[in-house]
């Protein structure tokens, strides 16, 4: 109940970047169909060039990666590790996931590069029209993996 309870805090946002992130997530939730996904990770893109290196509760993100090391906490299972997600249809190859929850999709991918876990992810993805894609590809470019 304990990661559980931590899993919650690490929605929370740091900077102001990624609070309005998650507000364009929370309209885009309102506003736009949704599909959740299990993706692999590989897939999956970063939002923003720089993350905070701590929640706003003031664990540092290995708190989250201890946890799924240990398999406490598992992205297939847990709600509050269901990534909000963009997709991008057009790209040099192919379509790609951006993600819009970067600090949990980091320590998701640090688990991955240290201990091959957890190679899947569950995406809340939403399809913008075709101007949002546009503007997204523009903001989020370059898209580190």
């Amino acid at each position: 109940e304990e990661a559980v309870e931590k899993v919650v805090s690490w929605q929370e946002h740091e900077h102001e970047e990624q609070w309005q992130q998650q507000r364009l997530s929370t309209e885009m939730s309102a506003a736009m169909p949704y599909e959740i996904m299990a993706v692999d990770i590989r897939s999956v893109v970063f939002g923003q060039n720089s993350i905070a290196n701590r929640f706003r509760n003031g664990l540092p993100l290995s708190s989250l990666v201890d946890d799924l090391a240990a398999h406490r906490v598992d992205p297939m299972i847990h709600q509050e590790l269901v990534l909000d997600a963009v997709y991008i249809p057009e790209g040099p190859n192919g379509g790609v996931y951006v993600s819009l929850d970067n600090r949990r999709l980091k320590c998701m991918k640090m688990c991955y590069d240290e201990h091959g876990h957890p190679d899947q992810v569950r995406l809340k993805v939403f399809q913008p029209p075709h101007f949002a894609r546009k503007m997204l590809r523009t903001l989020c470019s370059p898209l580190p993996s």
